[in-house]
């Protein structure tokens, strides 16, 4: 393990004796004992070898100890800054980085989120926040969800994105706070789910006949179930399956250009019950359009698909349009 200056520090600072160590404490300012707790709460395993490695450049002696030594660090550097501080403001200064260390483990629970999930989780925080974790997870997801949002929402949340700079420990502490709770919420909201998805998982197996049959039964038992089951287990192939009627509410949603792109990455079953609800007009100028000639990369292709299943969802919660076993 090579080691920086701050964990030379740590180390050497909290296995020399007690009083030693919390003089030396006492000339230290308050920002670097909180880069010291950072340091010594982030810390891995430290191996003998490296305590040994350590001592040799400050020409010291020091008794081995092979089990759990960053653990020991961590307790001697709180018994000293509570030697000088007190227990109370000690705890609060190692649970705040605590806090600001869970910051990434929250980001990872976020990144396996999904488009749709993450934007019901985050669409009331600040808009600061939003872009504060637009701007630390994984980028495709962050584009994905960004464009979910209307246009002068998500104009802001660039915005605040581009202005980001050093993020002070006061700002990382209430973040950490803040994701807590959204994942908080995430496993009441989204716990509930996890049966609804394993059903939709077990019904796409089926014949779609025999899928239609079951729920259609369920129905007349818990439509309310039927409606999750349903509006979670939409997919942009299942267009295919909207009436008429109700292809063309969400027709009127689009522009063309949208339609263009949409129709653009459909397969051709899909196409033709698009263009079976066009007027005349609407098709000759659907033609013109869709004769130009565009590259749509991977990106693009699942935004595009993404927004038209986001927008169904909404009319279908709305209840603009319905689906079958829903009528």
């Amino acid at each position: 393990m090579i080691l920086n200056g701050l964990e030379k520090s740590v180390i050497l600072l909290m296995s020399i004796d007690l009083e030693n160590s919390s003089e030396v404490l006492k000339y230290l300012s308050s920002t670097e004992i909180k880069k010291l707790v950072g340091v010594a709460s982030s810390m891995r395993e430290i191996t003998s070898e490296d305590i040994d490695l350590v001592f040799k450049e400050f020409d010291y002696d020091f008794l081995k100890q092979k089990n759990s030594i960053s653990n020991v660090i961590r307790k001697n550097l709180f018994k000293n800054l509570e030697k000088i501080f007190g227990f109370q403001e000690t705890e609060l200064l190692f649970n705040e980085e605590s806090e600001i260390r869970n910051i990434d483990s929250y980001l990872q629970e976020l990144n396996l989120l999904v488009s749709n999930e993450l934007f019901s989780l985050i669409k009331n925080e600040h808009l600061q926040i939003i872009a504060m974790i637009f701007f630390h997870i994984d980028k495709t997801l962050a584009l994905e969800t960004l464009n979910i949002f209307n246009d002068s929402i998500r104009t802001e949340i660039i915005l605040k994105i581009s202005k980001i700079k050093f993020i002070k420990r006061c700002t990382k502490i209430l973040f950490s706070r803040v994701l807590k709770e959204i994942l908080k919420r995430k496993r009441e909201i989204f716990g509930e789910v996890i049966g609804i998805r394993t059903t939709n998982k077990l019904l796409g197996l089926m014949e779609k006949e025999k899928k239609i049959n079951i729920l259609k039964k369920m129905k007349f038992l818990d439509l309310m179930t039927v409606r999750k089951i349903i509006y979670f287990g939409f997919k942009f192939e299942n267009i295919i399956d909207l009436k008429d009627l109700y292809l063309k509410v969400l027709m009127k949603e689009l522009d063309l250009t949208r339609l263009v792109k949409i129709l653009k990455i459909s397969d051709r079953k899909i196409q033709e019950k698009f263009l079976k609800n066009m007027n005349k007009i609407d098709i000759n100028n659907f033609k013109r359009e869709y004769s130009k000639k565009n590259f749509f990369s991977e990106i693009e292709i699942k935004k595009e698909k993404n927004f038209v299943v986001n927008l169904i969802k909404n009319l279908l919660r709305v209840k603009k349009i319905s689906i079958e076993p829903l009528e």
